[in-house]
């Protein structure tokens, strides 16, 4: 399984990442803590050069621990169309034909969250790749009451699935036939 995160370049603070009341981690980057909780991930981490100096080394310094294959990929600072298109291919390009991915989207600067869920819908579709969970620290809004601070990590992974419910409910206008609303609706609700 591979981990997509981003790594911008301000200061990182420490943090407890918690997914669960069982799953937290001390760390300064929300994908440290992921690949605490999901052994033996490779990774591939998204920087500019910007990023990449600022913060790469001690991120993987503290998470060469916990995945089998890291990476860094240098991307542009997404200052236009041309470099967002860039920026998309690369993610594109990071994912295997039929590989079960995770996204960390924490740590993605102004619109690479957006360009991220656009890769995941395209790499479900065009390289049948499993998004197997996208997450987001939410930092900003990390219990300050307790030292270290508590930041929750959220799961976003089932607003993928309204992709799903898009394709089927055009299916369904388009043509009458709900055999894909019909096989949604017998799917379990993700916990």
């Amino acid at each position: 399984m591979k981990l997509l995160t981003f790594l911008g370049a301000t200061q990182l603070g420490e943090t407890t990442y918690r997914l669960s009341s069982e799953q937290t981690h001390r760390a300064t980057a929300c994908g440290i803590a992921i690949a605490r909780f999901f052994p033996d991930l490779s990774a591939r981490v998204f920087v500019t050069k910007g990023a990449h100096d600022a913060n790469y080394k001690a991120f993987a310094d503290q998470i060469q621990d916990y995945v089998a294959d890291l990476e860094a990929v240098l991307i542009a600072d997404g200052s236009d169309e041309s470099q967002m298109w860039e920026i998309f291919q690369k993610v594109v390009d990071h994912v295997d034909q039929g590989e079960e991915v995770i996204f960390d989207i924490t740590h993605g600067f102004r619109s690479l969250p957006f360009i991220a869920f656009l890769a995941a819908a395209y790499l479900r579709e065009v390289k049948q790749a499993r998004i197997h969970k996208v997450f987001y620290g939410n930092y900003e809004a990390r219990d300050r009451s307790v030292v270290p601070n508590v930041t929750s990590v959220i799961d976003l992974t089932r607003f993928v699935s309204l992709l799903d419910w898009m394709k089927a409910v055009s299916r369904f206008n388009q043509s009458g036939d709900s055999r894909d609303m019909a096989t949604l609706l017998e799917e379990p609700t993700p916990s």
